[in-house]
């Protein structure tokens, strides 16, 4: 089971994930994260944070497509 750094401090099995998405919130991104788990709810990403789990994100999505 692989692992995404998503923040310095936030880590997730990438099995688990069910959609991760960019929004805006009071004009500063934020990212929703919905589990797999439906008993889990989502997480969400503010600000610089949320910037940087995005990157991560595109980066490891990026990187699977091909």
């Amino acid at each position: 089971m692989a692992h995404i750094k998503l923040t310095e401090t936030y880590y997730i099995a990438t099995d688990a994930i069910e959609m991760v998405r960019l929004i805006q919130h009071n004009d500063k991104p934020c990212v929703e994260l919905f589990h797999k788990r439906k008993d889990f709810l989502p997480d969400y990403f503010h600000g610089e944070k949320a910037t940087e789990a995005w990157a991560n994100w595109k980066a490891f999505a990026d990187q699977t497509k091909g």
